[in-house]
């Protein structure tokens, strides 16, 4: 059964319909090789796609693994600790970190499809990014229109194009 985000779906239903009961067992477990905190997870495909915050490194990563054997699938490095659990949309998965920056990556491979950060100062070799994108992703549906991903910035809601990462109007 695929779980699209935490909480299952947009409605946050956080229940299984196969109810597993007493049938739940251990089949595999990860080590990333560092210490993480674990944010969250999404399952489809076949794959558990994990956020992570990295205690001791100066990484963050979003992660998959193949949900029958637990093999590592793909690994995606991000700039700033991951804030949110991960969302899957059609082929993407979308994620937010702490410096403002939000992902939108290729659930196949974990390629980066867009990413975007609010506010971003360049001095000399010094980047400097403030921000807060905080909370999951939430994509939706428009007729007749692209997606939109929906999420949470220093008290704002932004929107962006889910495809293209574009900002829209309002948002």
């Amino acid at each position: 059964q695929d779980w699209l985000r935490q909480g299952r779906d947009e409605s946050g239903g956080s229940d299984s319909a196969d109810n597993p009961g007493a049938d739940l067992d251990l089949r595999w477990s990860a080590n990333t090789g560092e210490q993480f905190h674990l944010n969250g997870a999404a399952v489809v495909d076949g794959k558990v796609i994990v956020a992570s915050r990295a205690l001791d490194s100066p990484y963050s990563m979003m992660l998959a693994y193949d949900a029958r054997t637990g093999a590592e699938a793909w690994r995606t490095y991000l700039d700033g600790d991951a804030e949110s659990s991960p969302t899957v949309h059609g082929d993407k998965v979308y994620l937010t970190t702490g410096v403002g920056r939000v992902y939108a990556l290729d659930a196949k491979n974990g390629a980066v499809a867009w990413e975007s950060i609010e506010d971003e100062h360049n001095k000399g070799e010094t980047v400097r990014r403030y921000g807060r994108a905080g909370g999951p992703v939430s994509v939706f549906d428009l007729e007749g229109k692209p997606p939109v991903a929906v999420y949470q910035e220093w008290g704002h809601v932004i929107c962006r194009n889910a495809d293209t990462g574009a900002k829209l109007p309002g948002g």
